[in-house]
């Protein structure tokens, strides 16, 4: 499994989805697709203005996609709190708008199978022998396996969390311990000395005869780094299958990365197009440097439609005792030494325009929500790692397919409404999260107009791109102390984890996007 298996999941930021303009209170009624595709067939975005036409309301000037000649980047400052101070929203942001029309696009999901992960692999494994699971259980790995396990059960299995468990439960898992020994034991009876045959083509093993709880992967000889791919899944629920679009290829090789305690990194810093090396992280390329890097490897791939969206520093994360998965960089000393990479995060194109990634753990879902069994949909995202080592770490996530183009150049809101929508919602999607004693803070430093997929309207093998305002910061909990805290961001706790968009805006109809149900 990737990284995030140690995080803790990210609950839904946007609780509810409303279906008009600037409302009082929580709304939640079915979308009419068909009503917000026609909306946006009235007037060709040549002759409608986005961004106020001819003022500059809240610092925004004179914009549409079209406009080549208006800036393309504005800069918005405002304040606001809820019902009480408690709850406060800061917006000091660049206001994003791309070139040429914004179009509603049909898309329905791709799948890295083995053909379509070996240019992957090609790229990243060239010039090293990468071997199936079989062929690396050999008889100096099985060795290595047996003695680390039987060295555990002789200690009675001190790394087992004992809580609620009897005597008797541990002596049950000794006893299993025992018999996974035994059957090691034997397989290193016909086991080989070495590992022959190295993997060249995907497509020419067979997959279908590695075991369920294995990845579809190769690994090099001491299993320190690792290819592997992963098809869409399936599962039953009141006897309805219910598809899930999870397709990926990651890449990983631990011996190009930092040494740390824990394979953990937080979002500590935006580092997008700076030419120097970051103080005090003993990096030896520039983020610069590192973003080429990692575009030349997508090049190489070959895959289509692909722009840097973001460079991000990521700091290692220290855990705490136990390492029970949280962070706790914000407890150490300033002048703690941690480990540094860079992560390059890309996001899909269609025709220049970004395909915005709405939350970093989250799919979408309707399953079983009134009857419905819609597929639980992950949302795209490819990131590479680079470390002064290289590329150490790529991950690509259910990569999307273009279908048809319904509209070509739709029909927007003028931002100015889109702004008195935001200013309204934010407060009453939000400020219920507020705690005893604690006050939360938004800040928001960046709004986007891109490209964000929604679900269909009873269609469940496609989904649609649509113009979306997204308004992205940080969501800051400030307890008794004072210390401001990321929410729900598991390991992720003192950095810009919770950097995602904190209210997402249909650009069509001014409808809210909620991005765990799609829609």
């Amino acid at each position: 499994m990737k990284k995030h298996g140690f995080i803790l999941l990210l609950t839904a930021l946007l609780l509810i989805c409303a279906c008009v303009p600037t409302p009082e209170k929580e709304i939640v009624v079915q979308k009419d697709f068909d009503h917000m595709i026609e909306k946006a067939k009235e007037t060709p975005v040549s002759d409608t203005v986005v961004l106020e036409d001819g003022t500059q309301e809240s610092g925004v000037p004179a914009a549409t996609p079209q406009n080549t000649d208006a800036p393309r980047y504005a800069h918005i400052t405002e304040s606001f709190t809820g019902r009480t101070d408690a709850f406060r929203v800061e917006i000091d942001a660049d206001v994003i708008v791309p070139d040429g029309p914004l179009p509603i696009v049909r898309v329905k999901p791709d799948e890295f199978n083995a053909e379509k992960a070996q240019p992957y692999f090609d790229a990243l494994c060239s010039g090293e022998d990468y071997y199936p699971r079989e062929e690396l259980e050999t008889k100096e790995n099985l060795e290595r396996q047996i003695a680390e396990m039987q060295a555990e059960v002789d200690a009675g299995l001190p790394s087992m969390d004992r809580d609620g468990l009897s005597e008797k439960d541990v002596q049950k898992e000794i006893k299993h311990w025992k018999s996974q020994i035994k059957e090691l034991q034997e397989r290193w009876k016909v086991a080989k000395d070495k590992p022959e045959n190295p993997m060249r083509v995907l497509a020419d093993y067979d997959w279908s005869k590695v075991p369920s709880y294995y990845p579809l992967g190769v690994w090099t000889t001491d299993e320190q780094a690792q290819f592997t791919f992963r098809l869409d899944g399936e599962q039953e629920e009141n006897g309805h299958k219910i598809r899930f679009v999870q397709s990926s290829v990651l890449f990983e090789d631990a011996r190009k990365k930092p040494k740390t305690k824990a394979p953990l990194y937080e979002y500590y810093r935006d580092v997008t197009g700076q030419t120097t090396i970051p103080t005090g992280t003993k990096l030896t390329k520039t983020p610069l440097e590192a973003q080429t890097e990692a575009e030349q490897l997508i090049q190489t791939i070959g895959a289509k439609d692909m722009a840097v969206d973001r460079v991000y520093l990521m700091r290692e994360c220290v855990l705490n005792e136990g390492n029970e998965g949280y962070c706790i960089n914000y407890l150490l000393p300033e002048d703690y030494e941690y480990q540094y990479l860079y992560e390059v995060r890309f996001c899909r194109t269609v025709n220049g325009i970004p395909v915005v990634k709405p939350t970093f753990f989250a799919s979408s879902s309707n399953n079983s929500e009134n009857g419905a069994y819609a597929p639980s949909w992950e949302y795209e995202e490819l990131y590479v790692r680079v470390s002064s080592d290289g590329v150490c770490e790529l991950y690509h996530l259910a990569p999307i397919e273009t279908v048809t183009t319904l509209v070509e150049d739709a029909k927007l809101l003028p931002f100015s409404d889109i702004l008195d929508i935001a200013k309204k919602m934010l407060p009453i999607l939000h400020e219920d999260q507020i705690g005893s004693g604690n006050r939360v803070e938004f800040r928001i430093d960046r709004i986007t107009l891109s490209l964000q997929r929604i679900a269909e309207q009873d269609n469940l093998e496609y989904g649609l791109l649509v113009p979306t305002w997204n308004f992205w910061g940080v969501d800051l909990r400030i307890g008794e102390d004072g210390v401001p805290h990321t929410y729900l961001c598991g390991v992720f706790s003192a950095g810009t984890c919770g950097y995602l968009p904190l209210l997402s805006i249909n650009a069509i109809d001014g409808t809210i996007i909620d991005a765990t149900k799609g829609y």
